[in-house]
């Protein structure tokens, strides 16, 4: 009797956590980009025009130039692959081991790089 007990306990167990798991997954995808980190809430103020178009700032160093996309290594480590479009404002011309900032919208489920712009050149003393 007591092994069944145990049995019943540990399922109900794993259901709950099951269920905490999809409810925090749910909470991210929908993450509200001008969120308060630590309250969930809405913050106007904390957040600029950009982050209320949905609009993502990416900073970084092009790894690459392959044909008309650019592999980026992103200040935290991630690397990205950015294609821009004949829409894509890219000023100067871009190389490897520039370092970029591109701003970047998400359409519907691709992103679309709207601009792309050097910060500083590396090779440049």
């Amino acid at each position: 009797m007591a092994s069944i007990s145990k049995i019943i306990g540990m399922m109900s167990c794993s259901i709950v956590l099951f269920s905490l798991a999809d409810a925090a997954r749910a909470g991210t995808m929908n993450a509200d980009p001008c969120a308060d980190r630590k309250t969930g809430m809405h913050e106007q103020v904390g957040c600029d025009k950009d982050a209320q178009a949905g609009i993502d700032t990416i900073k970084g160093e092009v790894l690459a130039v392959e044909g008309n996309s650019y592999i980026v290594e992103r200040f935290d480590g991630k690397e990205v692959r950015l294609y821009p479009d004949a829409a894509t404002e890219i000023t100067p011309r871009i190389g490897r081991g520039d370092w970029i900032e591109a701003k970047v919208q998400e359409v519907g489920a691709q992103k679309h790089v709207m601009s792309i712009k050097q910060i500083k050149n590396k090779q440049a003393p």
